[in-house]
């Protein structure tokens, strides 16, 4: 399950010791990878895992461009595009099964119990609800006072957006019925 204290944690490294971000490279690989170590805890509501290597951590990388005369309002959409980018098409296991409904996220089909899960994949990642999140941020003179006050207040958006902006369906049976129903979900990443 996500934990927002993994990702600040990584932040704080960041903030706390700028003068070992020397290059902008240095600068997107350290966001990149902390992001990346966050994301790899990432469940589907049905508790199955995130498969670590369908993570988009290069478009993640690659959609990151910090130029000196950037605005807040350019760099909210640049973590966004990278952001939105980097759960394209991400997939999850398919091993664990519920034994009761979700309640959060309605099952369409099926009684409201898998049998039997097929997939389980990111099916849309809603654009903007991450620039939306750190853009008053950004705009926030002194955000950045303190290393600690930077990385928690990054951290926050950044878990809120992925907790309410990434979709995930869940395909399977339910093969309690006398004829086995095809059942789906979608229901947002934990």
């Amino acid at each position: 399950m996500l934990n927002e204290a993994t990702l600040k944690d990584r932040l704080l490294r960041f903030f706390s010791t700028p003068s070992t971000i020397r290059t902008e490279e240095d600068a997107r690989e350290q966001w990149t990878e902390a992001y990346h170590l966050y994301a790899q805890a990432a469940e589907d509501v049905s508790g199955d895992g995130v498969v670590v290597s369908s993570l988009g951590r290069d478009v993640f990388w690659d959609a990151l461009d910090f130029q000196d005369n950037r605005t807040g309002a350019e760099a909210a959409r640049m973590f966004d595009a990278a952001f939105v980018a980097f759960w394209q098409s991400v997939t999850f296991g398919t091993a664990v099964l519920l034994g009761v409904p979700p309640t959060e996220c309605p099952n369409i089909g099926g009684s409201g119990v898998w049998t039997s899960e097929t997939s389980s994949v990111v099916v849309e990642v809603r654009e903007g609800v991450l620039a939306s999140k750190l853009l008053p941020l950004f705009r926030e003179p002194g955000w950045r006072s303190t290393a600690q006050g930077a990385a928690m207040a990054i951290a926050r958006a950044f878990h809120e957006a992925t907790t309410e902006a990434v979709f995930v369906r869940i395909d399977g049976l339910d093969n309690s019925l006398p004829v086995p129903q095809p059942i789906a979900n979608v229901c947002t990443v934990r």
